[in-house]
């Protein structure tokens, strides 16, 4: 088969445009591409900063996050140290109600005693005011006593009487002279009279001379004594020993007789009178002491003889008999 060159050429021209045009259209696609490609880089460049800055967006979150467990964990520390503080605090609020409890304890204790030693100065007080008044009184009476005494020493003075007084108590010895009472005896001697005749008016008028002082005497004593001698032996005054019993009961009886012959006496209007008898006579009183004064402060322990110890010690002068008064507190 013969083919016309000029079908072939017009083939080929019309290939040719159809092979331009696509190359056109490719170059076309070309740039269009290239201009993609070229935004692409554009757009790949604006993500890869993106993405450099969310790296170090994320970095930075990371380092938050470990800066929140950081923080998260000391948080952890101060809630554990602010529970141990708050354990100790609830500790030290019990102790301090512990404390309170036993410090209102001790307060109510203190009050108590505050009113218990309130009550006790008040009784002291009481007391004290009491004792005051007590030895006022007694301060009075010993004044009294010595006033009574120095008005006795001062009337047998003059009157010429000789007698042991106290001038203390106004305690009297009875000075009988060179008389005095026989062993074993009781009864009053002449001489013996005679002294008492004289110094019971003196002692009566020395006694009543102050109304005032005369207003408390409550009682005049006399009391009788013997030597501490009995069946021929000296008997110690401190013994207890059986034996001397009788001696004790002999003396004593012996010694409220002689007192209670100087009562007789004195009382007897037919043997004695004065102007203050009748005064006196009711406040009389007789006792005994035996032989438990005089000698025995200063008795010998050791077994003796009624004569060796009548020799060491007046045995005379241990049957005295002495008045005294007694006041009112």
């Amino acid at each position: 088969m013969v083919v016309k060159v000029a079908d072939t050429r017009s083939q080929f021209e019309k290939t040719k445009k159809q092979f331009q045009a696509q190359i056109t259209d490719l170059k076309s696609e070309k740039k269009i591409l290239e201009e993609q490609r070229i935004a692409l880089g554009r757009e790949q460049d604006k993500l890869i900063k993106e993405k450099d800055v969310l790296t170090k967006q994320n970095d930075k979150l990371a380092l938050q996050k470990i800066e929140l467990a950081q923080k998260k964990n000391q948080l952890e520390m101060q809630k554990n140290e602010l529970a141990s503080i708050n354990q100790q605090l609830a500790d030290v609020n019990n102790q301090l109600a512990s404390d309170n409890s036993q410090l209102d304890t001790i307060k109510n204790k203190l009050l108590e005693d505050k009113a218990r030693l309130n009550n006790e100065k008040q009784k002291l007080n009481t007391k004290n005011s009491n004792l005051s008044v007590e030895l006022k009184k007694a301060q009075e009476t010993i004044n009294a006593k010595k006033q009574l005494a120095k008005s006795i020493i001062s009337n047998f003075s003059k009157a010429g009487i000789k007698a042991d007084v106290n001038e203390e108590t106004g305690e009297v010895v009875l000075s009988f002279g060179k008389s005095f009472f026989d062993i074993g005896r009781s009864n009053l001697k002449s001489e013996m009279k005679e002294a008492l005749n004289k110094f019971m008016p003196i002692y009566s008028e020395s006694i009543f001379n102050d109304p005032k002082v005369a207003s408390k005497i409550k009682s005049v004593d006399i009391v009788g004594f013997a030597s501490p001698t009995y069946g021929g032996r000296y008997v110690n005054p401190n013994s207890l020993d059986p034996k001397d019993r009788k001696a004790i009961e002999y003396n004593t009886n012996l010694s409220i007789e002689r007192a209670k012959s100087v009562f007789n006496h004195i009382i007897d209007t037919n043997k004695l009178k004065y102007s203050l008898q009748r005064k006196i006579t009711p406040l009389l009183k007789v006792s005994g002491r035996s032989y438990f004064s005089g000698a025995n402060n200063r008795a010998p322990a050791q077994e003796m003889s009624r004569e060796q110890f009548c020799k060491q010690f007046d045995c005379r002068k241990e049957q005295k008999v002495i008045i005294k008064f007694e006041l009112d507190d």
